[in-house]
């Protein structure tokens, strides 16, 4: 049975355990509002911290120490500001950057070498064909004015 006397609250089996066993009332009355704290709740059971304790032993857990010596070996200049951080945020957010997924009807360097070089290809293709052409109507110039002179040969010899 546990009495609230507006601030503390004991248990008065302890109470009554400690002026039985030859406490003053104060004494009893602080032992058992002492066990009341530790029964409320409010404290880890031997169990639970052994728990814990193996926890930190495993070294899954950084200490207190060292985790204020991986702190200090921070390099404030591999890290942004909050307000550098918040001005690309608000950068993305106004439109002035792409999604990744928006570039991906863009060709890349790759796709964009083998373009040159079948383009490359098909101009020398084409060279190859216009002087096929050229030669062909140098060839068929000659013949024609090979015709003319003939002409005017005869014409003349006539």
């Amino acid at each position: 049975m546990r009495y609230n006397g507006g601030v503390a609250t004991m248990i008065s089996e302890v109470y009554d355990a400690f002026l039985a066993a030859g406490a003053d009332e104060k004494q009893a009355r602080a032992a058992a509002q002492a066990v009341a704290r530790l029964d409320s709740g409010n404290y880890a059971a031997k169990a639970d911290l052994e728990k814990v304790a193996s926890k930190i032993e495993s070294g899954n857990y950084a200490t207190k120490e060292e985790m204020e010596k991986a702190v200090a070996r921070l390099d404030p200049a591999n890290y942004a500001a909050k307000s550098e951080l918040e001005k690309v945020a608000a950068q993305i957010e106004s439109g002035n950057y792409v999604a990744k997924n928006d570039l991906e009807n863009f060709a890349t360097k790759s796709d964009l070498n083998q373009a040159v070089s079948n383009l490359r290809s098909d101009m020398f293709k084409f060279r190859a064909d216009i002087f096929k052409l050229v030669m062909g109507m140098g060839v068929g110039l000659a013949a024609l004015h090979i015709a003319s002179v003939a002409i005017m040969v005869a014409l003349f010899i006539k």
